[in-house]
């Protein structure tokens, strides 16, 4: 009975796990935030073989992407893929303002606002269209 109740416990949370999200279907649509959004339009549009972050503009943010590819503003968010590198969102953290897809590995507790993306070996090595001004 135990793992009954575990299991309805955790059917309607937000897991990640090994970096990867996983939501329940039904609940997927009516929470997806703006950052979720811009990030999975633009994970597909990659067909996934880049890294994707989309992150509220701070120029407080510690943002150390290596070999860009394309970079998008939509008001205040930030959208970029990329082949590796990290990032480290100031503020509070939250979900709602930024959000990841790809290969990574994210600290915990004190660190969780801290996230370190594997390069990812199907990318190509062109740089299509991210100027340096995404930096600031």
């Amino acid at each position: 009975m135990r793992g009954k109740k575990a299991v309805v416990a955790l059917s309607g949370a937000l897991l990640a796990v090994s970096g990867t999200l996983v939501a329940p279907a039904a609940d997927a649509a009516a929470t997806e935030t703006a950052a979720d959004r811009y990030t999975r339009v633009m994970y597909q549009q990659h067909g996934g073989k880049y890294n994707v972050i989309t992150f509220q503009w701070s120029p407080n943010h510690t943002v150390r992407l290596e070999r860009p590819q394309q970079c998008t503003r939509n008001g205040s968010f930030m959208t970029i893929a990329f082949v590796h590198g990290t990032f480290r969102r100031s503020g509070d953290g939250g979900y709602k303002n930024w959000a990841f897809r790809g290969s990574f590995t994210r600290g915990s507790g004190s660190e969780e606002r801290f996230v370190k993306f594997r390069t990812r070996t199907n990318a190509s090595t062109g740089i299509h269209g991210c100027p340096d001004a995404w930096r600031g």
